[in-house]
């Protein structure tokens, strides 16, 4: 199986271009982009998208995500997984050596 990761419109994009600089194999979108869902979608349906495409969440989301994520979980859905990216952004360094980041599984179905 391969690992699809959404990107949040909000996460910096040059996460997105470093990621697959190397690793040009990654599947990786980000919202906004075809086929994705569109830029301004509700955290919400962002999630609903997740579980229906088999894509993990990628997000900076710690304000309202967690709440949403686990209103969806009380819902009895699920998602592949959420990464929540700890920093937002850092523009003069390397977001590969400074991004902290964690994956939970989210599949309990």
């Amino acid at each position: 199986m391969t690992l699809k990761y959404l990107l949040d419109e909000n996460v910096d994009k040059v996460y997105n271009r470093q990621f697959l600089q190397r690793n040009p194999n990654l599947m990786m979108w980000v919202v906004g982009d075809p086929g994705a869902p569109p830029r301004g979608t509700l955290d919400q349906e962002i999630l609903y998208w997740c579980e229906e495409y088999n894509f993990i969440l990628v997000t900076n989301n710690r304000t309202s995500m967690p709440g949403h994520l686990a209103e969806h979980i009380a819902q009895d859905r699920s998602i592949p997984g959420i990464v929540l990216m700890l920093w937002k952004d850092c523009h003069n360094c390397s977001p590969m050596g400074t991004a902290l980041l964690i994956c939970v599984n989210l599949s309990w179905k």
